[in-house]
C-alpha cells in the first residue's frame, strides 16, 4: 500500500484527501497527477512544487495521450 502524506493509503483515499472526491470522479490531470507520485509519494504529490514531479506529470499525459487513452480538448 502506498503512502501519499503522512496516514493517507491507497488510491482512493488520495483522491478524497487532496481533491475531495471519489477516484471514480478524478479528472485525466488529477489522476495523473497521482499516479506520477507513486515513486517516491510522500515528496511527489499533488500539492509538491517540485520541477521533477511536474515534469513526470507532464510525460504521462503525453503518454496517455499518444496511447488514444486520451484526447486533446479543443
Amino acid at each position: 500500500m502506498v503512502e501519499f502524506a503522512p496516514g493517507v493509503y491507497g488510491a482512493e483515499a488520495a483522491a478524497r484527501h487532496f481533491f475531495a472526491r471519489p477516484a471514480a470522479d478524478l479528472s485525466a490531470r488529477q489522476a495523473a497527477e497521482l499516479v506520477a507520485g507513486l515513486p517516491k509519494p510522500s515528496r511527489w504529490h499533488p500539492t509538491a512544487t517540485s520541477e521533477v514531479y511536474r515534469r513526470r506529470v507532464e510525460r504521462l499525459l503525453g503518454r496517455m495521450e499518444r496511447a488514444r487513452f486520451l484526447r486533446r480538448e479543443i
